[in-house]
């Protein structure tokens, strides 16, 4: 189906408590060429497999057991013990309110995906979050990827820092 060379090797951690969306996320990975793909229904499974394994790429649900995927998230990028602060995050949930979405982006994802899922999304979810990685902040109330996205041409300030747009344009990514 979709196939590209660079989604064959990764690993991905598929984190959902329906079974059957597991194994519908699993088959379109696979169709995509990758070929490690572990589920897990439960944050504990998923961070138990984090500390045996390396994961290129987290799938996870919004609605979670024993806690939420923003909880989960958050401990994941937070936490001194966490065995992959820095693993890129695509959020698949049925819920879109506003609220639910900005929780989830403050937490920390990287990618964020409305269900029902197709493959056309999904994949062009994983490209963005392996050919278009964003830069990791850590501030003192955020860690995960730099939410700025658009490029603003000839951007004229106000600038955070003293020492943004002082060296060569005034090109800024929001």
């Amino acid at each position: 189906m979709l196939q590209t060379p660079r989604l064959e090797a990764l690993a991905v951690l598929v984190v959902d408590d329906s079974k059957h969306m597991c194994d519908l996320l699993a088959m379109m990975l696979r169709a995509f060429g990758i070929e490690q793909v572990i589920a897990c229904q439960d944050t504990e499974s998923a961070l138990t497999v984090l500390r045996r394994q390396t994961i290129d790429v987290i799938i996870t649900d919004l609605a979670l057991p024993p806690v939420d995927g923003v909880q989960f998230i958050h401990a994941l990028r937070w936490d001194s013990q966490s065995p992959a602060p820095f693993t890129p995050v695509l959020m698949v949930t049925g819920y879109s309110d506003r609220v639910r979405v900005e929780a989830a982006r403050d937490a920390g994802i990287n990618e964020f995906l409305v269900k029902p899922v197709t493959p056309r999304a999904l994949f062009d979810r994983l490209v963005a979050l392996i050919d278009a990685p964003r830069a990791f902040v850590r501030s003192p109330s955020y860690m995960g990827p730099d939410r700025r996205r658009r490029r603003v041409l000839n951007f004229s300030g106000p600038y955070r820092r003293t020492t943004d747009g002082q060296s060569g344009g005034g090109d800024l990514e929001l």
